[in-house]
């Protein structure tokens, strides 16, 4: 669905230039973003969700698309995540965040399971959401504030997202900097993921060959 697919990309922008390891997908229902995550990045994604029902559906899809290989069903605890301390090189969710009874809980669990060097983004747009079910902007920036995670910031651009970003590695800039396919658009440049990136002028150096090409700032 297209849908699946423009967030899908809005995402990995997102998450920078993070596209191996383990990805976990929190509320992932059937797979659909899942699949179209996995269409766009050498991830394991692993969709988690809280509904056992939905396992065989999203295991036949992921057959379906030729990625049952990368694609596994987990059932779990967005607020007790079954998974070690500093597993996920990704966490993603799409819809879900403002279903889950303590979301202050739910964000420290994906701290807990980010890796120092990875990148959350959970949200969406809740468009369809009954309104008992809506939260406005300031109150989730309250209640990330409560759980004191150094790294988390609410993002209000085309949704409600919460964005939390591992000790910064080098060459990763702070939360808060303006990200890299924003200034590339403020130019007129392409944005990530939509396209190769031009070439390079012959005879001169493409930026970005050390060792932390490939992590776009986030």
């Amino acid at each position: 669905m297209a849908h699946y697919r423009v967030t899908a990309m809005r995402m990995l922008r997102e998450i920078g230039g993070i596209r191996d390891g383990v990805c976990i997908d929190i509320g992932c229902g059937p797979g659909d973003l899942d699949i179209e995550l996995a269409k766009r990045s050498h991830f394991k994604i692993i969709g988690l969700d809280i509904n056992p029902d939905h396992k065989p559906l999203f295991e036949k899809k992921a057959r379906e698309a030729g990625l049952q290989d990368r694609l596994s069903f987990v059932q779990g605890d967005a607020q007790k995540l079954p998974f070690p301390d500093h597993f996920a090189d990704a966490i993603v969710s799409r819809g879900t965040l403002t279903f889950i009874p303590d979301i202050g809980q739910c964000l420290k669990e994906v701290h807990r399971v980010l890796k120092p060097t990875g990148v959350a983004f959970l949200g969406g747009r809740y468009l369809y959401a009954p309104q008992p079910e809506r939260i406005t902007n300031e109150k989730l920036k309250e209640i990330v504030r409560a759980t004191g995670l150094p790294n988390a910031e609410v993002i209000e651009t085309m949704g409600q997202w919460v964005k939390i970003v591992g000790p910064r590695p080098p060459g990763r800039p702070r939360v808060g900097a303006r990200p890299l396919h924003a200034r590339r658009a403020d130019r007129g440049g392409p944005l990530a993921g939509d396209g190769p990136m031009p070439a390079a002028p012959r005879g001169r150096r493409r930026s970005g060959t050390g060792p932390a090409a490939g992590l776009r700032r986030v």
